[in-house]
């Protein structure tokens, strides 16, 4: 049997999962591993460089992949070999299962990709992810040799393209991936795409944005800049500092970008028991970011149309309900046919939606998404965030 595989190469994991042309997810595989983008905030589609360690390579220097018919210096590369090489783990890792070695051969590789921006650079990206997935491995030969096709098909996407098709089948809408960085999608009936990538301000990028925000209400609270808040015992316990004068004074001289995205969901809690400072911060977050996407929708002439806005990432996957209701006041000031969408899937089920649109093109049959549906959950491929107000539609 010919089987599917979806891999979302995200900015703190690598997820992968496998299903059936009958939409049976068979298995997942996971690598915890941050990639590493080479960037100093993070980009949008691209996460923030949450300090990976290095790791063994399949062969093959990043610079000269990477720059084959580019320009672009050392750093720019990305450290290719480190992000192809959790995406070696997670592979392998799915394709351990006693399931997927007994149910057939994986023909179709849709790869969502953390850093995949610019067009020019879809070739050398495709071509290391195919030898990559087919390199042989000493210690796991048949992981290989037996279960992806030599010539199986490879379709490479940004990875918040996977986010998108987890939350709606539309053809034309909108994304808003608010995880460790930030995405912004949209795409018109055509098939036509803005995806913004780099051009996402650092000040946006998603926990660890809204991390450096909270803190920084804590510390102007301190001083008297700004009224007290309630963020301040639990950014000073998670950080691990005594006050606020020693927290801001270890930033200043040395830095948190490691950990400054955990105090998101702190954030997010004090914003939703009324905490003034934590409410401006949300409500100022959501109505930045919607300004990418009506900007995005301008350029593709969509702002009279009926589009899905779909809400993904892991900030808004259990609460973020002040993110998107302020969003959603932006975006329909200037879109008022728009409605939000909480994405049902996971990305990596998104990208498997993906292969399955294009081996039904007159529709996903429904016992086949009925299947697809109840299968992941059974493999933590569903959202979390069913107690949020969100309009939603059938992927």
């Amino acid at each position: 049997m010919n089987l599917l595989m979806g891999i979302d190469q995200g900015g703190t994991k690598t997820l992968v999962a496998i299903c059936r042309p009958d939409g049976q997810i068979l298995a997942t595989g996971r690598d915890d591993g941050f990639a590493d983008t080479g960037t100093d905030g993070g980009n949008a589609a691209v996460s923030t460089n949450d300090g990976c360690t290095d790791a063994s390579t399949d062969g093959g220097d990043a610079d000269t992949i990477m720059n084959v018919g580019l320009e672009r210096t050392s750093r720019d590369v990305w450290h290719m070999d480190k992000n192809m090489h959790r995406i070696r783990l997670a592979v392998d890792d799915a394709l351990a299962s006693s399931e997927v070695r007994q149910a057939g051969i994986v023909t179709d590789i849709r790869v969502g990709f953390n850093g995949a921006d610019w067009p020019e650079e879809y070739p050398a990206i495709e071509d290391r992810l195919r030898r990559t997935l087919q390199s042989p491995r000493p210690a796991n030969e048949f992981l290989s040799t037996e279960l992806v096709a030599r010539n199986a098909s490879l379709y490479l996407v940004n990875d918040c393209i996977g986010a998108l098709r987890g939350g709606t089948s539309a053809r034309a809408a909108v994304v808003l991936c608010v995880g460790t960085g930030l995405n912004v999608a949209v795409r018109d009936e055509h098939g036509n795409e803005f995806i913004y990538g780099y051009y996402i301000h650092d000040e946006d990028h998603g926990a660890g944005a809204l991390g450096r925000e909270a803190m920084r209400a804590v510390v102007d609270a301190s001083i008297g800049l700004s009224e007290p808040t309630s963020l301040r015992k639990p950014v000073l316990d998670l950080m691990n500092k005594p006050s606020e004068e020693v927290l801001h004074r270890d930033w200043t001289i040395g830095g948190y970008r490691f950990e400054t995205k955990h105090l998101a969901p702190v954030l997010l809690h004090a914003a939703e028991q009324g905490d003034p400072p934590a409410a401006r911060i949300t409500a100022d977050y959501g109505e930045r970011i919607a300004r990418y996407a009506t900007a995005a929708m301008r350029r593709l002439n969509l702002l009279d149309q009926p589009l899905d806005i779909v809400f993904s990432g892991s900030v808004l996957k259990d609460r973020g309900q002040c993110i998107v209701e302020a969003a959603m006041r932006v975006i329909r000031e200037a879109a008022p046919r728009s409605r939000a969408i909480q994405a049902r899937y996971e990305p990596a089920a998104g990208l498997l939606l993906l292969g399955l649109d294009s081996l039904y093109p007159n529709g996903i049959p429904m016992d086949v998404l009925d299947r697809f549906g109840r299968t992941a959950g059974h493999h933590g491929l569903l959202r979390q965030a069913e107690t949020m107000d969100f309009e939603r539609t059938q992927p």
